[in-house]
């Protein structure tokens, strides 16, 4: 998402994970933002714990929330591909 809002002329205030995901959300790549803030939370929480309940909470959200956001962005992406 980052290199493909550059490639368009975006410009970074500041380059960090949430603000691409923010960014790329207002610039309508994403339809849910805070789906994919929830992602972001859930992957830095699984870098730091080492916890079975909190890894099973992961991989419920992982099917029921965030396929369906990484699908959209994938068929956002397939769209510009074919322009």
């Amino acid at each position: 998402m980052k290199d493909y809002l550059e490639e368009g002329g975006f410009v970074f205030a500041t380059v960090t994970p949430r603000q691409v995901l923010k960014d790329a959300y207002a610039a309508k790549i994403l339809d849910d933002g805070q789906v994919w803030i929830d992602m972001l939370d859930h992957r830095n929480l699984l870098a730091h714990t080492y916890s079975p309940v909190v890894f099973e909470k992961a991989v419920e959200a992982i099917h029921t929330r965030y396929l369906a956001g990484i699908e959209h962005l994938h068929d956002f992406m397939q769209g510009e591909v074919m322009k």
